[in-house]
């Protein structure tokens, strides 16, 4: 009799403890796919799935920071894709281009000299290439998988950043998920910055940032077939004139047209200054003339730009400027019948030197990146009110030299891409 209790109590025990070991197994998503994956989890549970996903250039970080959106809410979990490679200097990844056709992704490198391109299903890097000469902005050609790539324009020494006194726009093949360059176009005016491609393919439009000058450019042949200096079209200023008066910073695309942000602001002219006016102008794709003119106020600073190809919606990143407090900000504007519309500015202290611009492609909202306080807003697309701040994360397993770290001044933020 004592014995089958002994053996019937060794059961419940034993029992009981296998009990205590199921329940202690961690539960957790085990789909790598997932935003909330979890490589510890050893028992199948919920898995969340991200609708939108936001792709941040983090600059003063050298990282690139991907952010989830669910139900309209950039989520707290940020994947951090770091892009250092030199110990001693800032590599600086400042704009992000994504070709959805083939699932790749790229970001340029501006110190390093860098392209890199990544998988856009799992992030993981697939080729990089070295082109020098401070690559800035990407506009791509997804049929015949190339990337155009332009030059940083002067920055007076933003945490190093280097800038370049080429006029090139350099080609890259990104054939069989390899980067090589094959061409380049040799421009008559300095730091051709702005660029963006027809939707055939077959003409690149390329802005200098330092003379005003704006290209059209066959991309086969690489010949210029028109070209405009905007400040003046009927007095052009020779090409190599950096002039420093409009100061193109983003050139768009669409039904037909270039759409231009101008940064503009102080103009030294010998003894005199001047305040100029941000703008928007709007050109022909065909003959690059003139159609409209939207300005700004002169301390507005107009940079990045997005555009609402369903609605023919501008939503322009305003930068602002540093001795007028509260003037960075965004600006939604409509261009139709050859006109401008007006819809709402908002500015104000909560924005920083905003840089980076991109629409949502499922909410009501645009995301803004500042450069000056690593915030990316999400702004409501119809009155401008701000509906979610979120402060861009800094990897700290990543350790730089203290001649790195005197570059860097905070996240930086640049250019953002949404997916």
């Amino acid at each position: 009799m004592k014995i089958n209790i002994f053996i019937i109590t060794y059961i419940i025990f034993f029992l009981g403890c296998k009990n205590i070991i199921n329940n202690n197994l961690i539960v957790g998503c085990l789909d790598e796919t997932a935003f909330n994956y979890d490589p510890i989890a050893e028992i199948e549970g919920s898995c969340l799935y991200a609708e939108e996903k936001i792709y941040v250039s983090t600059q003063g970080y050298d990282q690139v920071n991907i952010l989830n959106v669910i139900e309209g809410e950039v989520q707290d979990k940020q994947n951090i894709i770091t892009v250092d490679y030199n110990e001693n200097f800032m590599d600086t990844p400042h704009y992000i281009d994504i070709d959805k056709i083939n699932n790749l992704w790229f970001v340029t490198l501006i110190n390093s000299g860098k392209i890199l391109m990544y998988d856009l299903n799992t992030n993981i890097i697939l080729d990089s290439v070295f082109i020098g000469d401070s690559p800035a902005l990407i506009a791509h050609d997804a049929t015949k998988k190339r990337l155009y790539v332009s030059r940083m324009m002067p920055m007076n020494g933003m945490m190093g950043m280097s800038e370049s006194d080429s006029k090139k726009i350099q080609v890259l093949d990104y054939s069989n998920q390899m980067l090589a360059k094959i061409s380049d176009y040799e421009l008559p005016a300095p730091a051709p910055h702005g660029l963006d491609i027809s939707d055939n393919g077959n003409f690149l439009f390329v802005a200098s940032n330092t003379s005003d000058w704006v290209y059209k450019i066959d991309t086969e042949s690489g010949e210029i077939l028109n070209e405009i200096f905007i400040t003046d079209p009927n007095s052009p200023l020779h090409p190599n004139t950096e002039i420093n008066y409009n100061k193109p910073i983003q050139l768009k695309y669409f039904d037909n047209q270039i759409f231009i942000t101008c940064s503009a602001g102080k103009f030294y002219n010998g003894q005199t200054e001047e305040d100029i006016p941000g703008k928007i102008m709007v050109l022909n794709s065909i003959d690059l003339s003139i159609i409209s003119t939207y300005s700004f106020e002169w301390y507005s600073t107009p940079w990045h730009i997005a555009i609402d190809e369903d609605n023919n919606g501008l939503f322009v990143a305003l930068s602002g400027d540093m001795t007028n407090l509260g003037s960075a900000g965004i600006s939604h504007l409509s261009f139709q019948n050859n006109e401008f519309i007006h819809h709402w500015t908002t500015t104000g202290p909560e924005f920083s030197s905003c840089h980076g611009i991109a629409i949502s492609k499922i909410y009501n909202q645009v995301y803004l990146s500042g450069r000056g306080n690593g915030i990316l807003h999400s702004i409501n697309k119809n009155d401008g009110t701000i509906l979610q701040s979120t402060t861009i994360l800094m990897d700290n397993n990543i350790h730089h030299s203290q001649n790195h770290d005197e570059y860097s001044h905070g996240a930086m933020l640049g250019g953002i891409a949404v997916y």
